[in-house]
């Protein structure tokens, strides 16, 4: 049975917000193995503002990070 890390309202792009998500994302990759035992589900807003371009590709390297150590990643915008 897989375990459930539940992150939301990333808000990328706000403040130092996409810097703190790049720490979090390493330290999840270095403490929670095997990365297959987990599913992330993110919620909310994922960044903070939809109309500036490159809002999405921030957040989007630190979530394909945590796909490419295993972990499964479920996005579901809000």
């Amino acid at each position: 049975m897989k375990k459930i890390i539940h992150l939301s309202d990333l808000h990328a792009g706000y403040g130092d917000l996409t810097s703190k998500l790049g720490d979090l994302v390493t330290r999840m990759i270095f403490h929670k193995t095997p990365a297959d035992s987990y599913v992330v589900v993110v919620t909310g807003d994922i960044v903070e503002d939809a109309t500036r371009d490159g809002s999405y590709a921030e957040a989007s390297v630190h979530l394909d990070r945590l796909k490419t150590a295993g972990f499964d990643v479920l996005v579901v915008p809000g």
